[in-house]
This record gives C-alpha cells, structure tokens and sequence, in this order.
C-alpha cells in the first residue's frame, strides 16, 4: 500500500513538471497570434476605439485646429512668425485668447470670421472667407464650450477613394493654404487635377512625409494621422484616379 502511494505522487509530481514548464506567452503578438511567426490578418483582431468622435461634437484636435491654421495662420498672417496684430492661431493657448467659450459674441475670432468689409478673414489673395461649413463647425465648437478636445476617427487605412478619402482630407488640411489669388508655393490643391498632378510626380507624398527636401505638411503640424497618410499612398498608387 505504501508503495502505491509513493508511485502515485511521483506520478502527479512529473504530471505537474510538464504543466508548470510550458512556455507561457510573454508578448501581445504572442498572446493574439499564439506564438506564430506568421500573424494573423489584422481584420481577424477585434480593434476597439476607446474615445469614438461623437458625431454631434466638433472636436479641436480633428477639425477645428487643422482648419483654423490652414486658413489663417500661414505665411505672413497668424502664424508663429509674423502674429498679424498680435494674433497668433496655431495652437490652443493663442486660439482661445479670441475665443470666450460658449460666447459667440464675446469671441474675437468669431467676429473676424464674420466680417464684410476689406478686413474679411482670411483675406481674397488667401482663399477668401470661410465658407458657411466651416464658419458653422467653429460656431458649434465655441457654443459646446470651445474645449481642447480630441477622439479617434473610425478610419479604413486601406481607403482609396478620391471622393470619399482623399477630396475631404485636403479640404480641410490643405485648401486654406493652396487656393486663392495668391496660393502658398504659387500651388492649388482644390480640384481632381491639381491634387493628382503632385500625386503623380512625387510631391504629395513627399509633403505628407517631410522626405527627399520637402518640408513637412501640412504646415505647423505634426503631419497628418497615419491612416490618412496610408489612404494617400493608397490612391497614389492605384494611379491617383478620380473614383
């Protein structure tokens, strides 16, 4: 009986030996992938965004940001450099010492926005006023309280639609800069032609990664997230087409 005893115990001993050595999955790849060197697809992964954009807020970081400083801190008007008056409006701090948060009336920027006479903003020779969508996203953003907020956008990095990806991007980023009498580098960038034109030599993805002497756009940025930066060089390599 003793020795059936002892027998068994080493039996379970060596049983839990093997159990306790067993490589244990150390990395995220391990642990999504199982220790193979081949991963998975990312679509098989369950990607969760934590801060979704709410579609009834206007976010600083996402929009308001990218389209004060496309429009009016450029070269030799609000930005770093020459402050026009004063005004600087590249970043949030100076933003928001125009801006009187859920204030309409009491926020300077608003009112400059707003004019009709010669000292419209932005001014002709760079674009001209801001249209009546873009004047309604920083009249929302200053009523919800003008905040130096942010979320992630739901973004497919293999995008590559003009209309859908490409067209709204450089809207946003890029119009304010590169339209008007007197477009930033003597460049527009509003129609298919004149964005596909700098797709196709090089240029555009240059800019959007700062390479090969380009200077980095857009402008007073960090350069765009790296999903747009993806859709760009997806079309640009499907041959730039207006789809």
């Amino acid at each position: 009986m003793k020795q059936k005893t002892t027998f068994s115990s080493i039996l379970i001993a060596l049983i839990l030996a093997v159990f306790s050595c067993k490589h244990q999955p150390e990395t995220f790849d391990e642990l999504i992938n199982g220790g193979n060197s081949n991963p998975q697809p990312p679509d098989t992964l369950l990607i969760i965004n934590e801060h979704p954009c709410d579609p009834d807020s206007v976010y600083f970081t996402n929009t308001i940001l990218p389209l004060i400083v496309s429009n009016c801190a450029v070269e030799g008007c609000h930005d770093a450099i020459t402050h026009e008056d004063g005004v600087r409006l590249d970043n949030y701090a100076d933003i928001m010492e125009e801006v009187n948060p859920g204030d309409l009336n009491g926020s300077d920027l608003w009112d400059l926005i707003n004019k009709t006479d010669s000292d419209v903003m932005p001014p002709a020779d760079n674009g001209g006023p801001l249209s009546a969508q873009q004047k309604l996203l920083i009249q929302m953003w200053i009523l919800q309280g003008a905040l130096n907020n942010s979320c992630q956008e739901d973004c497919d990095p293999l995008g590559n639609s003009f209309l859908q990806h490409i067209q709204p991007i450089t809207q946003l980023y890029c119009e304010g800069c590169h339209s008007g009498n007197s477009p930033s580098s003597n460049l527009t960038l509003s129609s298919h032609a004149q964005i596909q034109s700098i797709a196709l030599d090089g240029r555009l993805m240059n800019s959007l990664h700062g390479i090969n002497g380009a200077v980095l756009m857009p402008q007073n940025t960090t350069g765009l997230p790296d999903c747009y930066i993806s859709q760009f060089q997806n079309w640009v390599d499907a041959g730039a087409p207006n789809n």
